[in-house]
């Protein structure tokens, strides 16, 4: 499958504003299951500053700068994207992980805030319950039980809420589901990252070729594989409880949402500002929608 995105946001502020400064990351991701095949950043006015690198997880960053007093700024992103289904997740036994090797490749993502749920009275027991003969099958139960016994709301959490005041709660957003799965996946040892992007889905319409979306959050579990295999990243949405295939577009990936927030920005100057902002995917058929990605 391929997909055009586009991003559309306009920043507007009650009086001039200067030095404003955000950093972008919504470059889609090559590798695995998807390919970017074309990516670009229109800003208004011409900023100062446009720069690009590379984060600590691999996420290409934008960074601009307009050093200028405004009042209005308006930044467009376009991309095209192509998309396949994952392969089934190995399974490897619990004994993998302790090798130094799936150790290496798991680095910081086997750590969390909230990994040491198993010594929490309220949350030890959701630790215990997914538990299952291997990593991959303990994935598995942790999409289904995080999507089962809680209710997705938005406005009832924010970026700052922690995992445990989502499981009081009983209720919140993707993000919250996929830091929930996280601190799970990892009280277990299991390298889990977070994972920011669009999901396409035309609930009212099955047929629909476009949709406007929301950023989406999902996870990564890094899962082992018998032998000498080099363990293998794979994806599920928990909000959803479902593999996340062919219409998931991953932008990064990170530790937690802070790692991977798709836009971040500052300004000087006594004023109040709004954003409208808009995502629109577009199915593209072509006659290789069935490339081999990997």
């Amino acid at each position: 499958m391929r997909y055009q995105i586009t991003y559309e946001s306009t920043y507007r502020y009650s009086g001039p504003v200067v030095g404003n400064f955000n950093r972008l990351r919504m470059r889609p991701s090559t590798g695995g299951t998807q390919r970017c095949e074309h990516f670009d950043v229109s800003v208004t006015p011409t900023p100062d500053r446009l720069a690009t690198y590379e984060d600590l997880f691999g996420n290409e960053v934008t960074e601009l700068l307009l050093a200028a007093p405004l009042q209005r700024l308006r930044i467009q992103v376009d991309a095209m994207v192509a998309t396949t289904e994952p392969i089934p997740p190995p399974d490897g036994s619990w004994s993998d992980l302790q090798g130094e090797r799936y150790r290496l490749a798991a680095g910081p993502y086997r750590y969390h805030p909230y990994g040491y749920l198993h010594e929490n009275p309220q949350l030890a027991g959701l630790v215990e319950e997914v538990r299952a003969a291997t990593p991959a099958a303990t994935l598995s139960n942790v999409t289904r039980l995080v999507h089962e016994r809680f209710r997705y709301e938005a406005d009832v959490t924010d970026a700052q809420t922690t995992t445990p005041e989502f499981v009081a709660l009983g209720a919140g957003v993707c993000q919250d589901f996929a830091h929930l799965a996280l601190a799970l996946l990892r009280s277990h040892d299991v390298g889990a990252r977070y994972v920011s992007g669009y999901f396409f889905t035309t609930p009212d319409d099955e047929t629909a070729t476009s949709a406007e979306v929301q950023t989406h959050a999902w996870i990564e579990a890094l899962l082992p594989v018998d032998g000498d295999g080099d363990p293998v990243w794979f994806a599920t949405d928990p909000t959803n409880a479902i593999i996340a295939g062919a219409d998931h577009v991953k932008i990064g990936h990170g530790r937690t949402y802070s790692d991977v927030s798709p836009v971040e920005g500052t300004f000087s100057g006594d004023a109040d500002s709004t954003v409208e902002a808009h995502v629109t995917m577009r199915r593209v058929p072509s006659a290789t929608d069935d490339l081999e990605i990997r």
